[in-house]
């Protein structure tokens, strides 16, 4: 059970980091396409 969650947070907090950086990504280029 132990390792189960914390494998379980371990991919919760890779999907959060790589959702986090994603969308920083995208309003840079947008913002500077508008410009």
């Amino acid at each position: 059970m132990e390792l189960l969650l914390a494998a379980l947070a371990i991919v919760l907090s890779l999907l959060l980091a790589t959702r986090q950086e994603r969308p920083a990504y995208q309003p840079v280029r947008v913002r500077s396409r508008h410009r």
